[in-house]
């Protein structure tokens, strides 16, 4: 339940506070947290279910939502009247900062820091939207156009999920999940060992040395 809270509001609450909007509007309103507590709960109990889902319609559905969160975060860094540059990152921070906080809980490492397109895609939505009310359009047409383009971005993760068979990851990214258990020696020599099983995602066990 606290991970849900922390994945869904802890972007929002972060920006409320760089821009001076205390307390944060999450925390002020009683249907964010509830919103979260009830997503999260129906997840656990119904993990049986959510667990079937491809992993492909999740991806989808976190690409919408990081455009969701970049465009609202980028508009109200705008309504405090932050210049475009600040508005532009806010905004970004809003989309990644609650996936990022969860991951540190977890003590993994952060999607944003894995993913090439993943606080990119954030990025580009932000700066279309501040490009497109900088030349006084509509509001709801620049958000529209900036969590568009944040969606489309993130079409790159789609289209690896889809191409790529089930149960595999680069190998990059299962090393960038490994932290090495003799810090100053991840030099050459040394991987990770990665257990893989049909269907399930890579596992990794540990770092080791390599033999020979």
């Amino acid at each position: 339940m606290v991970l849900s809270f922390v994945t869904a509001l802890a972007g929002g609450v972060l920006r409320d506070v760089l821009i001076g909007a205390v307390p944060p509007a999450s925390l002020r309103d009683w249907r964010y947290a509830t919103t979260a507590f009830a997503a999260g709960a129906g997840a656990f109990f119904f993990y049986r279910f959510v667990s079937t889902i491809p992993t492909v319609v999740l991806v989808v559905l976190d690409a919408a939502g990081l455009g969701l969160f970049a465009v609202a975060g980028t508009q109200k860094a705008l309504d405090f009247r932050m210049p475009p540059l600040i508005a532009v990152l806010l905004g970004t921070i809003t989309g990644v900062g609650g996936g990022t906080v969860r991951d540190v809980l977890l003590a993994q490492v952060p999607t944003v820091l894995r993913s090439e397109v993943y606080a990119t895609a954030a990025l580009a939505g932000s700066v279309l939207m501040v490009g497109m009310r900088r030349m006084n359009l509509p509001p709801r047409v620049a958000a529209l156009a900036g969590g568009v383009a944040c969606y489309i971005a993130n079409g790159q993760r789609v289209a690896t999920l889809e191409s790529a068979p089930s149960g595999r990851m680069r190998l990059r990214d299962a090393l960038t999940t490994c932290p090495h258990p003799y810090p100053g020696r991840q030099g050459r020599g040394h991987f990770p060992q990665i257990r893989m099983a049909p269907g399930d995602p890579v596992r990794v066990s540990g770092c080791g040395r390599r033999a020979g």
